[in-house]
Protein backbone atom coordinates (compact mmCIF):
# COMPACT_ATOMS: atom_id res chain seq x y z
CA UNK A 1 0.00 0.00 0.00
CA UNK A 2 1.17 3.37 -0.74
CA UNK A 3 1.91 5.82 1.83
CA UNK A 4 -0.41 8.87 1.62
CA UNK A 5 -0.56 11.90 3.99
CA UNK A 6 -3.14 12.15 6.96
CA UNK A 7 -6.55 13.08 5.89
CA UNK A 8 -6.86 16.04 7.97
CA UNK A 9 -3.63 17.55 6.47
CA UNK A 10 -4.51 16.40 3.25
CA UNK A 11 -8.39 17.92 3.14
CA UNK A 12 -6.76 21.31 4.61
CA UNK A 13 -4.37 21.30 1.52
CA UNK A 14 -7.27 20.60 -0.76
CA UNK A 15 -9.26 23.70 0.28
CA UNK A 16 -6.91 25.90 -1.38
CA UNK A 17 -7.04 23.75 -4.57
CA UNK A 18 -9.58 26.42 -6.01
CA UNK A 19 -7.37 28.85 -5.74
CA UNK A 20 -4.36 26.99 -6.86
CA UNK A 21 -5.75 25.28 -9.60
CA UNK A 22 -8.18 27.75 -10.91
CA UNK A 23 -7.72 31.08 -12.75
CA UNK A 24 -8.37 32.66 -9.73
CA UNK A 25 -4.48 32.46 -8.87
CA UNK A 26 -1.72 31.06 -11.20
CA UNK A 27 -1.73 31.40 -14.82
CA UNK A 28 -2.81 28.44 -16.19
CA UNK A 29 0.31 27.20 -19.16
CA UNK A 30 -0.32 25.62 -22.08
CA UNK A 31 -3.78 26.86 -22.89
CA UNK A 32 -3.20 26.98 -26.20
CA UNK A 33 -6.28 26.31 -28.39
CA UNK A 34 -4.79 23.74 -31.52
CA UNK A 35 -5.60 24.52 -35.06
CA UNK A 36 -9.63 23.72 -36.16
CA UNK A 37 -9.96 19.96 -37.27
CA UNK A 38 -12.33 19.10 -39.93
CA UNK A 39 -12.36 15.69 -39.03
CA UNK A 40 -13.70 14.58 -35.64
CA UNK A 41 -11.29 12.92 -33.62
CA UNK A 42 -12.27 10.24 -31.25
CA UNK A 43 -13.82 11.85 -28.08
CA UNK A 44 -14.10 8.60 -25.59
CA UNK A 45 -14.93 8.07 -22.25
CA UNK A 46 -14.37 4.98 -19.79
CA UNK A 47 -17.31 3.45 -18.13
CA UNK A 48 -18.82 0.75 -16.08
CA UNK A 49 -21.88 -1.22 -17.32
CA UNK A 50 -23.09 -0.50 -14.02
CA UNK A 51 -23.44 3.37 -15.05
CA UNK A 52 -25.92 2.17 -17.82
CA UNK A 53 -28.08 0.19 -16.12
CA UNK A 54 -28.12 2.35 -12.79
CA UNK A 55 -28.80 5.38 -14.29
CA UNK A 56 -31.01 3.92 -17.65
CA UNK A 57 -29.40 3.15 -21.06
CA UNK A 58 -31.21 6.27 -22.96
CA UNK A 59 -30.36 8.94 -20.25
CA UNK A 60 -26.84 8.35 -19.92
CA UNK A 61 -26.30 7.99 -23.36
CA UNK A 62 -28.14 11.43 -23.87
CA UNK A 63 -25.81 12.43 -21.30
CA UNK A 64 -22.72 11.66 -23.01
CA UNK A 65 -24.09 12.85 -26.52
CA UNK A 66 -24.35 16.39 -25.15
CA UNK A 67 -20.48 16.08 -24.07
CA UNK A 68 -19.08 15.41 -27.37
CA UNK A 69 -18.50 11.63 -26.59
CA UNK A 70 -18.29 9.31 -29.72
CA UNK A 71 -16.90 6.10 -28.52
CA UNK A 72 -17.90 3.99 -25.15
CA UNK A 73 -15.09 2.06 -23.66
CA UNK A 74 -16.89 -0.23 -21.35
CA UNK A 75 -15.92 -3.45 -18.79
CA UNK A 76 -16.53 -6.62 -20.63
CA UNK A 77 -15.43 -7.69 -17.26
CA UNK A 78 -14.96 -5.96 -13.74
CA UNK A 79 -12.24 -8.57 -11.53
CA UNK A 80 -10.15 -6.18 -10.65
CA UNK A 81 -12.45 -4.19 -9.36
CA UNK A 82 -13.69 -4.54 -5.25
CA UNK A 83 -17.18 -2.52 -5.64
CA UNK A 84 -15.86 -0.99 -2.09
CA UNK A 85 -15.95 2.36 -3.79
CA UNK A 86 -17.54 5.31 -1.49
CA UNK A 87 -20.79 7.18 -2.13
CA UNK A 88 -18.87 10.33 -1.92
CA UNK A 89 -16.49 9.42 -4.83
CA UNK A 90 -19.36 9.46 -6.97
CA UNK A 91 -20.47 12.67 -8.86
CA UNK A 92 -24.26 13.83 -8.51
CA UNK A 93 -26.44 12.95 -11.37
CA UNK A 94 -30.48 13.51 -11.90
CA UNK A 95 -30.98 10.06 -11.06
CA UNK A 96 -28.93 9.74 -7.35
CA UNK A 97 -25.81 7.50 -7.68
CA UNK A 98 -25.75 4.04 -5.86
CA UNK A 99 -23.22 2.86 -4.08
CA UNK A 100 -21.54 -0.17 -5.63
CA UNK A 101 -20.77 -1.79 -1.94
CA UNK A 102 -23.32 -4.83 -0.23
CA UNK A 103 -25.50 -5.12 -3.76
CA UNK A 104 -24.38 -8.62 -4.70
CA UNK A 105 -22.93 -7.68 -8.11
CA UNK A 106 -21.36 -10.12 -10.91
CA UNK A 107 -18.03 -9.73 -12.78
CA UNK A 108 -18.47 -10.93 -16.05
CA UNK A 109 -21.06 -8.52 -18.01
CA UNK A 110 -21.38 -10.72 -21.18
CA UNK A 111 -21.76 -14.39 -22.02
CA UNK A 112 -19.16 -16.29 -22.24
CA UNK A 113 -18.49 -19.76 -24.17
CA UNK A 114 -16.70 -22.49 -23.21
CA UNK A 115 -15.25 -23.72 -26.19
CA UNK A 116 -12.71 -20.69 -26.06
CA UNK A 117 -11.42 -22.02 -22.80
CA UNK A 118 -10.35 -25.61 -23.27
CA UNK A 119 -6.81 -25.27 -23.50
CA UNK A 120 -6.71 -23.73 -20.09
CA UNK A 121 -7.33 -24.13 -16.40
CA UNK A 122 -9.10 -20.73 -16.18
CA UNK A 123 -12.42 -20.19 -17.23
CA UNK A 124 -15.12 -17.31 -16.03
CA UNK A 125 -17.55 -16.20 -13.62
CA UNK A 126 -20.34 -18.46 -13.97
CA UNK A 127 -24.12 -16.79 -13.76
CA UNK A 128 -25.63 -16.65 -10.44
CA UNK A 129 -29.35 -15.85 -10.08
CA UNK A 130 -28.47 -13.71 -7.13
CA UNK A 131 -26.60 -11.02 -8.94
CA UNK A 132 -27.85 -7.81 -9.21
CA UNK A 133 -28.47 -7.00 -13.17
CA UNK A 134 -28.09 -11.61 -13.51
CA UNK A 135 -29.42 -11.61 -17.29
CA UNK A 136 -28.00 -8.60 -18.56
CA UNK A 137 -25.87 -9.10 -21.38
CA UNK A 138 -23.74 -5.31 -21.70
CA UNK A 139 -22.63 -5.13 -25.83
CA UNK A 140 -25.72 -6.56 -26.38
CA UNK A 141 -27.91 -3.94 -25.15
CA UNK A 142 -25.86 -0.93 -25.71
CA UNK A 143 -24.92 -1.75 -29.55
CA UNK A 144 -27.67 -0.25 -30.99
CA UNK A 145 -28.68 2.87 -28.89
CA UNK A 146 -25.03 3.50 -29.44
CA UNK A 147 -24.85 3.24 -33.26
CA UNK A 148 -27.94 5.32 -33.13
CA UNK A 149 -26.03 8.44 -31.53
CA UNK A 150 -22.92 7.88 -33.67
CA UNK A 151 -21.00 6.54 -30.85
CA UNK A 152 -18.22 3.57 -31.45
CA UNK A 153 -18.24 0.65 -28.66
CA UNK A 154 -15.11 -0.86 -27.53
CA UNK A 155 -14.77 -3.75 -24.35
CA UNK A 156 -12.42 -2.50 -21.53
CA UNK A 157 -10.22 -5.09 -19.74
CA UNK A 158 -8.21 -4.66 -16.78
CA UNK A 159 -6.02 -7.07 -15.12
CA UNK A 160 -7.10 -8.31 -11.76
CA UNK A 161 -4.71 -8.72 -9.06
CA UNK A 162 -4.27 -11.94 -7.08
CA UNK A 163 -7.00 -10.28 -4.12
CA UNK A 164 -9.30 -10.99 -7.01
CA UNK A 165 -8.56 -14.83 -7.09
CA UNK A 166 -11.60 -15.95 -5.67
CA UNK A 167 -13.78 -14.21 -8.28
CA UNK A 168 -12.00 -16.34 -11.41
CA UNK A 169 -11.98 -20.43 -11.19
CA UNK A 170 -8.68 -21.55 -10.42
CA UNK A 171 -7.00 -17.93 -10.40
CA UNK A 172 -4.67 -18.65 -7.56
CA UNK A 173 -2.71 -21.36 -9.98
CA UNK A 174 -1.06 -19.03 -12.16
CA UNK A 175 -0.38 -16.10 -9.60
CA UNK A 176 3.05 -15.57 -9.51
CA UNK A 177 5.92 -16.71 -6.84
CA UNK A 178 8.36 -14.14 -5.22
CA UNK A 179 11.90 -14.88 -4.41
CA UNK A 180 10.64 -16.68 -0.73
CA UNK A 181 8.39 -18.90 -2.59
CA UNK A 182 5.13 -17.31 -1.40
CA UNK A 183 2.58 -15.93 -3.53
CA UNK A 184 2.83 -12.69 -5.20
CA UNK A 185 0.51 -9.60 -6.54
CA UNK A 186 -0.95 -11.06 -9.84
CA UNK A 187 -0.85 -13.63 -12.20
CA UNK A 188 2.30 -14.76 -14.06
CA UNK A 189 2.42 -13.24 -17.07
CA UNK A 190 4.65 -16.15 -18.24
CA UNK A 191 2.21 -18.70 -17.14
CA UNK A 192 1.15 -20.99 -20.03
CA UNK A 193 -2.89 -21.09 -18.55
CA UNK A 194 -3.15 -17.56 -18.12
CA UNK A 195 -1.92 -16.62 -21.28
CA UNK A 196 -4.67 -18.88 -22.90
CA UNK A 197 -7.42 -17.44 -20.62
CA UNK A 198 -6.54 -14.11 -22.30
CA UNK A 199 -6.36 -15.49 -25.46
CA UNK A 200 -9.50 -16.96 -25.44
CA UNK A 201 -11.16 -14.33 -24.03
CA UNK A 202 -10.24 -12.01 -26.68
CA UNK A 203 -10.95 -14.56 -29.24
CA UNK A 204 -14.77 -14.95 -27.51
CA UNK A 205 -15.38 -11.02 -27.79
CA UNK A 206 -14.31 -10.39 -31.06
CA UNK A 207 -16.50 -13.96 -32.12
CA UNK A 208 -19.99 -13.17 -30.81
CA UNK A 209 -19.94 -9.09 -30.40
CA UNK A 210 -20.18 -6.55 -32.94
CA UNK A 211 -17.78 -4.24 -31.10
CA UNK A 212 -15.67 -1.78 -32.77
CA UNK A 213 -12.31 -3.12 -30.32
CA UNK A 214 -10.89 -3.56 -26.91
CA UNK A 215 -8.46 -2.07 -24.51
CA UNK A 216 -6.43 -4.17 -22.78
CA UNK A 217 -4.05 -3.57 -20.22
CA UNK A 218 -1.93 -3.95 -16.99
CA UNK A 219 -1.21 -1.66 -13.82
CA UNK A 220 1.85 -3.15 -12.46
CA UNK A 221 5.56 -2.59 -13.32
CA UNK A 222 8.24 -4.81 -12.64
CA UNK A 223 10.09 -6.37 -9.55
CA UNK A 224 12.76 -4.15 -9.57
CA UNK A 225 10.65 -0.79 -9.47
CA UNK A 226 8.58 -2.18 -6.74
CA UNK A 227 11.82 -2.95 -4.61
CA UNK A 228 13.39 0.24 -5.08
CA UNK A 229 10.20 2.86 -5.10
CA UNK A 230 8.91 0.51 -2.42
CA UNK A 231 10.44 -1.99 -0.84
CA UNK A 232 8.35 -4.66 -1.70
CA UNK A 233 9.49 -8.24 -2.16
CA UNK A 234 10.46 -8.85 -5.94
CA UNK A 235 8.25 -11.28 -8.21
CA UNK A 236 8.23 -13.24 -9.99
CA UNK A 237 10.11 -16.12 -9.32
CA UNK A 238 7.86 -19.35 -10.65
CA UNK A 239 9.17 -22.19 -12.89
CA UNK A 240 7.80 -20.45 -16.40
CA UNK A 241 9.66 -17.32 -15.65
CA UNK A 242 12.94 -19.81 -14.42
CA UNK A 243 12.63 -21.66 -17.84
CA UNK A 244 11.89 -18.17 -19.90
CA UNK A 245 15.10 -16.70 -18.76
CA UNK A 246 17.35 -20.05 -18.91
CA UNK A 247 16.45 -20.10 -22.03
CA UNK A 248 17.79 -16.14 -22.86
CA UNK A 249 20.96 -17.52 -20.34
CA UNK A 250 20.06 -16.20 -17.40
CA UNK A 251 21.44 -17.54 -14.70
CA UNK A 252 18.28 -17.99 -12.32
CA UNK A 253 19.85 -18.53 -9.19
CA UNK A 254 22.03 -15.22 -10.15
CA UNK A 255 18.91 -13.33 -10.32
CA UNK A 256 17.15 -14.63 -7.14
CA UNK A 257 20.15 -14.56 -5.28
CA UNK A 258 20.86 -10.83 -6.85
CA UNK A 259 17.06 -9.87 -5.81
CA UNK A 260 17.60 -11.19 -1.96
CA UNK A 261 20.42 -9.25 -1.28
CA UNK A 262 18.85 -6.29 -2.83
CA UNK A 263 15.64 -6.71 -0.95
CA UNK A 264 18.18 -7.39 2.09
CA UNK A 265 19.55 -3.95 2.11
CA UNK A 266 16.01 -1.84 1.19
CA UNK A 267 15.05 -3.49 4.55
CA UNK A 268 18.05 -1.93 6.26
CA UNK A 269 17.39 1.29 4.37
CA UNK A 270 13.95 1.27 5.95
CA UNK A 271 15.30 0.42 9.13
CA UNK A 272 17.77 3.63 9.18
CA UNK A 273 21.11 1.03 9.03
CA UNK A 274 22.18 3.09 5.89
CA UNK A 275 25.77 2.26 4.55
CA UNK A 276 28.75 4.85 4.45
CA UNK A 277 29.05 4.98 0.83
CA UNK A 278 25.48 6.06 0.25
CA UNK A 279 21.90 4.56 -0.69
CA UNK A 280 22.45 4.88 -4.21
CA UNK A 281 25.79 4.00 -4.78
CA UNK A 282 25.40 0.71 -3.29
CA UNK A 283 22.06 0.14 -5.07
CA UNK A 284 24.24 0.69 -8.68
CA UNK A 285 27.19 -1.68 -6.78
CA UNK A 286 24.34 -4.95 -6.19
CA UNK A 287 23.39 -4.18 -10.09
CA UNK A 288 26.47 -4.29 -11.13
CA UNK A 289 27.77 -7.56 -8.91
CA UNK A 290 24.32 -9.13 -10.37
CA UNK A 291 23.58 -7.66 -13.78
CA UNK A 292 20.92 -10.88 -13.72
CA UNK A 293 18.53 -8.01 -11.98
CA UNK A 294 18.22 -6.00 -14.80
CA UNK A 295 18.05 -8.97 -16.79
CA UNK A 296 15.08 -10.58 -15.08
CA UNK A 297 13.15 -7.20 -14.99
CA UNK A 298 13.66 -6.49 -18.42
CA UNK A 299 12.57 -10.18 -19.36
CA UNK A 300 9.46 -9.47 -17.09
CA UNK A 301 8.43 -6.87 -19.37
CA UNK A 302 8.63 -8.75 -22.63
CA UNK A 303 6.58 -11.47 -21.44
CA UNK A 304 3.52 -8.50 -20.77
CA UNK A 305 4.59 -7.06 -24.57
CA UNK A 306 4.03 -10.75 -25.57
CA UNK A 307 0.55 -11.12 -24.33
CA UNK A 308 -0.32 -7.75 -25.93
CA UNK A 309 1.05 -9.40 -29.42
CA UNK A 310 -0.91 -12.63 -28.95
CA UNK A 311 -4.04 -10.48 -28.13
CA UNK A 312 -3.40 -8.61 -31.46
CA UNK A 313 -2.59 -11.26 -33.39
CA UNK A 314 -5.62 -13.56 -32.27
CA UNK A 315 -7.87 -10.16 -32.78
CA UNK A 316 -7.01 -9.69 -36.37
CA UNK A 317 -7.04 -13.60 -37.11
CA UNK A 318 -10.81 -13.34 -36.52
CA UNK A 319 -11.96 -9.75 -37.77
CA UNK A 320 -8.60 -7.63 -39.46
CA UNK A 321 -10.50 -4.29 -38.55
CA UNK A 322 -11.19 -5.00 -34.73
CA UNK A 323 -9.20 -2.42 -33.41
CA UNK A 324 -6.84 -3.34 -30.77
CA UNK A 325 -5.70 -0.91 -28.44
CA UNK A 326 -3.26 -0.95 -24.94
CA UNK A 327 -3.35 1.46 -22.01
CA UNK A 328 -0.48 2.30 -20.53
CA UNK A 329 -1.12 2.48 -16.76
CA UNK A 330 -0.04 5.83 -14.73
CA UNK A 331 3.01 4.88 -13.37
CA UNK A 332 3.85 3.26 -16.65
CA UNK A 333 2.96 6.15 -17.93
CA UNK A 334 4.62 8.82 -15.64
CA UNK A 335 7.43 7.82 -13.35
CA UNK A 336 7.97 4.38 -13.77
CA UNK A 337 11.99 5.00 -14.93
CA UNK A 338 12.58 1.26 -15.46
CA UNK A 339 9.40 0.80 -16.97
CA UNK A 340 10.35 3.42 -19.74
CA UNK A 341 14.08 2.06 -20.31
CA UNK A 342 12.83 -1.21 -21.29
CA UNK A 343 9.35 -0.90 -22.95
CA UNK A 344 9.91 2.60 -25.42
CA UNK A 345 6.61 3.47 -27.24
CA UNK A 346 8.06 2.44 -30.48
CA UNK A 347 8.00 -1.25 -29.27
CA UNK A 348 3.93 -1.10 -29.05
CA UNK A 349 3.65 -0.23 -32.43
CA UNK A 350 3.16 -3.45 -33.98
CA UNK A 351 0.39 -4.61 -31.22
CA UNK A 352 -1.91 -1.89 -31.30
CA UNK A 353 -3.81 -0.18 -32.80
CA UNK A 354 -4.05 3.02 -31.03
CA UNK A 355 -2.44 3.33 -27.75
CA UNK A 356 -3.22 5.13 -24.53
CA UNK A 357 -0.89 6.95 -21.94
CA UNK A 358 -2.77 8.22 -18.82
CA UNK A 359 -2.06 11.84 -17.70
CA UNK A 360 -3.93 12.14 -14.98
CA UNK A 361 -3.02 15.78 -15.07
CA UNK A 362 -4.66 16.90 -11.32
CA UNK A 363 -4.47 14.11 -9.22
CA UNK A 364 -0.83 13.90 -10.55
CA UNK A 365 0.25 16.21 -8.06
CA UNK A 366 -1.08 14.36 -4.62
CA UNK A 367 0.09 10.81 -6.50
CA UNK A 368 3.75 12.16 -6.95
CA UNK A 369 3.53 13.99 -3.67
CA UNK A 370 2.76 10.35 -1.58
CA UNK A 371 2.84 7.51 -4.26
CA UNK A 372 6.01 8.40 -5.54
CA UNK A 373 8.49 11.42 -3.81
CA UNK A 374 7.84 9.95 -0.28
CA UNK A 375 8.49 6.39 -1.00
CA UNK A 376 11.94 7.03 -3.21
CA UNK A 377 12.60 9.00 -0.27
CA UNK A 378 12.65 6.06 2.22
CA UNK A 379 13.63 3.65 -0.15
CA UNK A 380 17.13 3.91 -2.59
CA UNK A 381 16.60 7.79 -2.84
CA UNK A 382 17.12 7.96 0.95
CA UNK A 383 20.45 9.95 0.08
CA UNK A 384 18.43 12.98 -1.36
CA UNK A 385 15.87 14.93 0.96
CA UNK A 386 12.23 15.14 -0.76
CA UNK A 387 12.33 18.36 -2.50
CA UNK A 388 15.72 17.18 -4.17
CA UNK A 389 13.77 14.07 -5.43
CA UNK A 390 11.13 15.96 -6.94
CA UNK A 391 13.27 18.78 -9.03
CA UNK A 392 15.44 15.69 -10.08
CA UNK A 393 12.04 13.79 -11.35
CA UNK A 394 11.50 17.11 -13.28
CA UNK A 395 14.94 17.35 -14.90
CA UNK A 396 14.34 13.40 -15.59
CA UNK A 397 11.71 13.95 -17.49
CA UNK A 398 11.78 17.11 -19.32
CA UNK A 399 9.40 19.35 -17.48
CA UNK A 400 10.47 23.11 -16.72
CA UNK A 401 10.51 23.58 -12.77
CA UNK A 402 9.43 26.54 -13.22
CA UNK A 403 6.01 25.48 -14.77
CA UNK A 404 5.89 22.74 -12.21
CA UNK A 405 4.34 22.81 -8.90
CA UNK A 406 6.81 22.67 -5.66
CA UNK A 407 6.79 20.10 -3.50
CA UNK A 408 4.62 21.42 -0.67
CA UNK A 409 1.67 22.83 -3.92
CA UNK A 410 1.93 19.06 -4.88
CA UNK A 411 -1.09 17.83 -2.28
CA UNK A 412 -3.48 20.69 -4.03
CA UNK A 413 -2.29 20.92 -7.45
CA UNK A 414 -1.67 19.15 -10.25
CA UNK A 415 1.12 19.27 -12.90
CA UNK A 416 -1.61 20.70 -15.45
CA UNK A 417 -1.52 21.22 -19.45
CA UNK A 418 1.95 20.80 -19.88
CA UNK A 419 2.16 17.70 -18.85
CA UNK A 420 -0.52 16.45 -20.78
CA UNK A 421 1.20 17.76 -23.91
CA UNK A 422 4.99 16.64 -23.41
CA UNK A 423 4.01 13.38 -22.87
CA UNK A 424 1.18 13.02 -25.50
CA UNK A 425 3.81 14.49 -27.17
CA UNK A 426 6.32 11.82 -26.44
CA UNK A 427 3.94 8.87 -26.90
CA UNK A 428 2.87 10.48 -30.69
CA UNK A 429 6.53 10.61 -31.44
CA UNK A 430 7.82 6.97 -30.23
CA UNK A 431 4.83 5.29 -32.01
CA UNK A 432 5.73 7.64 -35.18
CA UNK A 433 3.05 6.70 -37.36
CA UNK A 434 2.41 3.51 -35.64
CA UNK A 435 -0.53 3.19 -34.65
CA UNK A 436 -3.27 6.18 -33.03
CA UNK A 437 -2.33 7.66 -29.61
CA UNK A 438 -5.84 8.64 -27.44
CA UNK A 439 -4.49 10.41 -24.80
CA UNK A 440 -5.93 9.30 -21.19
CA UNK A 441 -7.21 12.75 -19.63
CA UNK A 442 -7.64 12.08 -16.10
CA UNK A 443 -10.83 14.09 -15.29
CA UNK A 444 -12.32 14.14 -11.25
CA UNK A 445 -10.29 12.02 -10.17
CA UNK A 446 -10.73 10.97 -6.03
CA UNK A 447 -7.62 10.90 -4.03
CA UNK A 448 -7.27 7.29 -1.89
CA UNK A 449 -7.41 8.64 1.39
CA UNK A 450 -4.30 6.40 3.70
CA UNK A 451 -7.01 4.99 6.29
CA UNK A 452 -9.51 3.78 3.60
CA UNK A 453 -12.24 5.75 1.43
CA UNK A 454 -11.41 8.66 -0.84
CA UNK A 455 -11.49 12.74 -0.96
CA UNK A 456 -13.01 14.65 -4.17
CA UNK A 457 -10.25 16.15 -6.27
CA UNK A 458 -12.35 18.23 -9.05
CA UNK A 459 -10.85 19.52 -12.39
CA UNK A 460 -11.05 23.03 -12.49
CA UNK A 461 -12.82 24.03 -16.32
CA UNK A 462 -9.91 25.83 -17.34
CA UNK A 463 -7.46 23.52 -16.35
CA UNK A 464 -9.20 20.72 -18.00
CA UNK A 465 -10.24 23.01 -21.06
CA UNK A 466 -6.25 23.66 -21.32
CA UNK A 467 -5.35 19.78 -21.08
CA UNK A 468 -7.94 19.02 -23.95
CA UNK A 469 -5.94 21.81 -25.98
CA UNK A 470 -2.52 20.35 -25.37
CA UNK A 471 -3.30 16.62 -26.24
CA UNK A 472 -3.97 17.76 -29.36
CA UNK A 473 -1.72 20.12 -29.79
CA UNK A 474 0.76 17.44 -28.96
CA UNK A 475 -0.74 15.16 -32.11
CA UNK A 476 -3.36 13.36 -30.40
CA UNK A 477 -5.38 11.39 -32.52
CA UNK A 478 -8.09 11.45 -29.69
CA UNK A 479 -8.68 11.74 -26.41
CA UNK A 480 -10.63 9.15 -24.02
CA UNK A 481 -12.13 10.60 -20.68
CA UNK A 482 -10.89 8.81 -17.33
CA UNK A 483 -10.82 7.35 -14.37
CA UNK A 484 -14.53 6.68 -14.25
CA UNK A 485 -17.43 7.72 -15.63
CA UNK A 486 -19.21 7.41 -12.24
CA UNK A 487 -16.27 9.78 -10.68
CA UNK A 488 -17.24 13.03 -12.96
CA UNK A 489 -19.31 16.22 -12.67
CA UNK A 490 -21.87 17.62 -15.11
CA UNK A 491 -19.40 20.53 -14.93
CA UNK A 492 -16.47 18.78 -16.59
CA UNK A 493 -18.55 16.98 -19.00
CA UNK A 494 -20.15 19.93 -20.10
CA UNK A 495 -16.26 21.17 -20.06
CA UNK A 496 -15.44 18.75 -22.83
CA UNK A 497 -17.95 19.50 -25.02
CA UNK A 498 -17.37 23.27 -25.16
CA UNK A 499 -13.77 22.15 -25.96
CA UNK A 500 -14.11 19.70 -28.31
CA UNK A 501 -16.83 22.43 -30.48
CA UNK A 502 -13.70 24.41 -30.73
CA UNK A 503 -11.95 22.18 -32.08
CA UNK A 504 -13.65 20.46 -34.33
CA UNK A 505 -15.41 22.29 -36.43
CA UNK A 506 -16.40 20.95 -39.80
Amino acid sequence: MYQTKDRRAFLKDLGTAGLIMGGAGLPIAGAMTPPPRTEKPLVGIQISPLNFLDEGMEACLDRLETAGINALFCYSQTYHLSYNKPISAFASRPVPPRSFAGRGLRHQWIQTHPEFYKDTLLSHEKPNPAYEYHNRDIFTELLQPARQRGMKVYARILEASANRRDLIPNYEKVLTVDINGHTGRGPCWNHPDYRAWISGTVKDLVTHFDIAGLQYGAERTGPLSYLLYRGLVPTCFCEHCTRRNEAKNIDAGRAREGYQQLYQFMQKVEADVLPADGVLASVYGYLQRYPEILSWNYQWFQADNEIHQEIYDVAKAIKPDFEIGRHVDHQRSSWDIWYRAAVPYSDMAGSADFVKPIVYHDILGPRLRNWVIKEMHRHAWRDKTEAEILQEFYALFGYDSAQMPALEELNSRGLGAPYVQKETERCVKGLNGGAKVYTGLGVDVPWHLPEGGMAPFPSPPDVLTAAIHGAFQAGADGILISREYEEIRLESLKTIGQAMAAIHRP
